[in-house]
């Protein structure tokens, strides 16, 4: 059965009966009947998966989603939640810093969507879902995987804090200094060498 009209909901009752040529002394027999299914508010909407593009500037970044597929074809092409929903479908954002737990948050009508006001400095994570509004329930779909940009112009100073770096330092100095002690001390004893023990006859 092709439920083409995807803006009615359906409802479906099971009957069984005996196989062909079995009798029965049942007067009904056992049925059952599914709960309502409406296409376009019922419908779990997929994870989707995207791609990114940084700017020059590295102020900001363009998301281009790949639109979820559907089990629908039409004229013999698989049509996509964006073929169904129209100006309906909304996708949401939520965007932090590589190294913070911090989220931003912002929606866009548009498969390619533009995040501006970012820190050059920063390398940032971002991650998609399908929003629906117009739906009382199910508004959001499944989100996507974590994507991060790739940002070569961060520092070692803002990527650690001073107190990791000065104790870093210290490690390697004290590091150090034992390495040179144990080292003289080895030289000097080689350079001694055993005594002489002097023998009486």
């Amino acid at each position: 059965m092709s439920l083409t009209n995807l803006d009615v909901c359906y409802t479906a009752d099971i009957l069984s009966e005996p196989p062909l040529g079995v009798t029965s002394d049942l007067t009904e027999f056992p049925h059952s009947s599914a709960p309502r299914f409406c296409p376009t508010t019922d419908t779990d909407i997929g994870r989707p998966e995207f791609q990114i593009k940084e700017h020059e500037d590295k102020k900001s970044v363009t998301l281009y989603v790949s639109d979820p597929l559907t089990a629908l074809f039409k004229d013999g092409r698989q049509q996509n939640i964006r073929d169904i929903l129209s100006d309906k479908l909304y996708y949401k954002v939520t965007y932090r810093k590589n190294k913070s737990s911090g989220k931003k948050e912002l929606e866009s009508k548009s498969s390619n969507i533009e995040v501006t006001g970012l820190d050059p400095e920063d390398g940032y994570c971002f991650s998609v879902q399908a929003s629906i509004p117009s739906r009382t329930a199910k508004q959001l779909g499944e989100m996507s995987q974590t994507v991060c940009s790739n940002n070569t112009n961060q520092s070692i100073i803002k990527d650690y804090s001073p107190g990791v770096i000065a104790g870093s330092i210290l490690f390697v100095v004290v590091a150090i200094s034992i390495i040179i002690a144990v080292t003289v001390t080895c030289c000097r004893r080689k350079r001694k060498g055993p005594k002489n023990r002097r023998v009486r006859t």
